[in-house]
C-alpha cells in the first residue's frame, strides 16, 4: 500500500534475481523475466502463474506488453540482440532477430501493430508486428538507451508537423 508503506502480498517469482517486470495496460497481469532466462506472467491479486515462457539465451534486459485490444502479447529483448514475441492465447513465441547488441528500449504503435526497437548496437529497428517482419533499420550512430512514440497528434519538435506517429530516441 502506497499510502501507508504496508506491504500487501508477496510470492516468490524466479529462483534467481529478476532482471526485468512491467504490467499490461489494464494492469490486471504483471510480467517478470529473470537472469535464469525466464519470463513468467502472473496474475498478481491472487499471485498465481499463468505462463512461463523459455528460450532466450542470453540475459533478458527489457520486457513489455502490447497495447493491443485484439491480442495479449509480451516482448522481450536480450542481451545478445534478441527480441521475442509472445503470443499468451498460444503460447507461442516468435524470434525477431536485427539487433546485434542489448535491446534497451522499445516503443509501440497506438494500435500496437508497430513497434520500434533500440538497442546499444547504434539502431533503431522497426517491425510490423502482424507479420512479425523488420520494416526498416535506421543507423544513429550511437547507443539507444530509450525510445518512445510520439501521438499523431503531437506536433514534431521543429517542423509542427501532425497527422503521422513519429518516435524519439
Amino acid at each position: 500500500d502506497v499510502a501507508t508503506g504496508e506491504e500487501i502480498a508477496s510470492f516468490k517469482a524466479h529462483d534467481l534475481p529478476a532482471s526485468a517486470m512491467c504490467v499490461d495496460w489494464p494492469g490486471k497481469l504483471l510480467a517478470t523475466a529473470s537472469t535464469d532466462r525466464t519470463i513468467k506472467i502472473w496474475n498478481p491479486q491472487k499471485s498465481y502463474c499463468s505462463h512461463v515462457f523459455k528460450g532466450h539465451e542470453a540475459l533478458i534486459s527489457r520486457i513489455y506488453f502490447v497495447p493491443s485490444t485484439d491480442k495479449l502479447q509480451l516482448v522481450s529483448g536480450a542481451n545478445d540482440g534478441e527480441i521475442r514475441l509472445h503470443d499468451l492465447h498460444t503460447k507461442q513465441s516468435k524470434i525477431l532477430a536485427n539487433h546485434f547488441g542489448a535491446v534497451t528500449s522499445v516503443s509501440f504503435s497506438k494500435d500496437g501493430k508497430k513497434m520500434v526497437s533500440g538497442g546499444r548496437d547504434k539502431v533503431l529497428n522497426v517491425w510490423d508486428l502482424v507479420e512479425c517482419t523488420k520494416i526498416k533499420t535506421i543507423p544513429v550512430y550511437e547507443p539507444i538507451e530509450g525510445v518512445i512514440t510520439l501521438p499523431a497528434t503531437v506536433p514534431l519538435f521543429s517542423t509542427g508537423k501532425t497527422g503521422t506517429e513519429h518516435f524519439v530516441s
